[in-house]
């Protein structure tokens, strides 16, 4: 465990000298982050509160942040900012509700500076 947080630290320092490195060098210094991040503290899939799901509804005006379009109430995905598959959480500023159709279109994109962000918030609160 100690060498993993050793080497989450290394490549917080890696990605923290961005402009000294190449787009795909700082993809891949997130994407071993993410990973080890996933082997330290893993994050389960959990069934959605109903009262969580109201509230980012709302939060959303009943719009789809991807297309900007009308949601209809329980025709809508969950979809997580940061996906799972690059270390994103369950936590609620990291959800948002989408159309299905936006969501798989999304995949598991997110841009890098965004993912960057997220992960160092997660390597600060473990």
């Amino acid at each position: 465990m100690n060498e993993k947080m050793q080497r989450l630290s290394s490549l917080k320092d890696k990605a923290a000298r961005k402009n000294q490195t190449s787009d795909y060098e700082f993809a891949f210094i997130l994407g071993e982050a993410a990973q080890i991040l996933k082997e330290i503290a893993p994050i389960k899939r959990k069934a959605w509160i109903e009262a969580q799901l109201m509230e980012l509804f709302h939060l959303q005006n009943g719009k789809c942040p991807l297309c900007d379009h009308e949601l209809i109430w329980g025709q809508f995905q969950v979809d997580h900012k940061v996906p799972h598959s690059r270390g994103g959480g369950n936590e609620f500023a990291n959800l948002q509700l989408t159309h299905a159709f936006c969501n798989n279109s999304k995949n598991n994109g997110v841009p890098l500076s965004e993912l960057l962000r997220y992960l160092e918030g997660r390597v600060l609160n473990l």
